[in-house]
């Protein structure tokens, strides 16, 4: 009977050993896995980022051009005006 529950409590303690082994395999795997997803949507994030500055960046650029665009016109249309109401309160063309 003594080897009986010596022999039983052997196995028990390699069945409880093997346990842990197999519960610090997965608790390992699964921190892994853990840190692989979490680098993996850091450089996802770091990627939709980069495309965001890229697409402000253009966007500016094209509002930069409207707005010098804009600016233009409306010089020429201030120096035309200009120089029609000056001809106006002259009496004369003004157009050379």
């Amino acid at each position: 009977v003594e080897e009986f529950e010596e022999n039983a409590r052997h196995r028990q303690a390699e069945v409880d050993r093997k346990m842990h082994e197999a519960s610090m395999k997965a608790k390992k795997a699964l921190d892994g896995a853990r840190s692989e997803a979490q680098a993996a949507g850091a450089e996802k994030l770091a990627a939709i980022r980069k495309e965001a500055e890229g697409e402000k960046e253009k966007q500016l650029a094209e509002l930069r051009t409207q707005i010098e665009k804009a600016r233009k016109e409306l010089g020429d249309n201030v120096a035309g005006f200009a120089q029609e109401m000056a001809g106006k309160i002259l009496g004369r063309s003004l157009e050379a």
